[in-house]
């Protein structure tokens, strides 16, 4: 599998909402699903058309809800390709600077939030659980000139790691590489 936009979007969209998942292997009947969840239809479809775009399947969409394939071939290329996209263990492919734009875009649109006090204070934050993964988008984003700081919350557990951004840059960021029509509401709580 060779990176390009479609294939760099989707999988940030399965780090970040997604699924790829089997059943148990002492169960008879055998399932595998790829899928995403969200709630946002713009980036449920945007999953399904880049989907499409790269790997020729269209997902069921359910409005509101998810995105779902089921397809064993595609389960177990995507597992040998990438491994797990489970929360503690997802990782951020090596990409140039173009695509890793694409591949954090639909992350922080999934997992992205803004922070703002008045006047001070304005930051674009992400939560995740995955250590190593963070370290990796903190990496991309200074690559790109996006200034960038992780805060652990939580050091001897490592439950929560949060990623602060300068506003200002990111918001620029956001808005140019977004998959919406219209421009960002940073005042919302980042359904980007």
């Amino acid at each position: 599998m060779e990176f390009d936009e479609s294939l760099s979007t989707v999988h940030a969209y399965l780090c970040a909402d997604g699924y790829v998942i089997k059943n148990p292997d002492t169960q008879k009947q055998k399932y595998y699903y790829i899928g995403f969840r969200n709630t946002n239809l713009v980036l449920l479809k945007d999953f399904q058309k880049r989907f499409r775009e790269y790997f020729g399947i269209v997902p069921r969409l359910i409005e509101g809800e998810r995105c779902v394939v089921q397809n064993k071939e595609l389960y177990e290329k995507l597992i040998r390709k990438f491994g797990s996209f489970y929360p503690r263990d997802w990782k951020m492919p090596s990409l140039d600077n173009k695509l890793d734009r694409k591949w954090l875009r639909a992350f922080f649109d999934c997992e992205g939030w803004v922070f703002c006090k008045h006047h001070q204070n304005r930051h674009i934050g992400l939560d995740s659980i995955n250590e190593e993964g963070i370290d990796q988008v903190v990496n991309a984003l200074n690559r790109i000139g996006i200034k960038t700081i992780k805060i652990m919350i939580c050091p001897n557990t490592a439950e929560l790691i949060i990623l602060l951004a300068l506003i200002r840059v990111m918001a620029s960021f956001l808005v140019c590489n977004s998959v919406l029509d219209s421009p960002i509401n940073l005042e919302a709580s980042l359904v980007i």
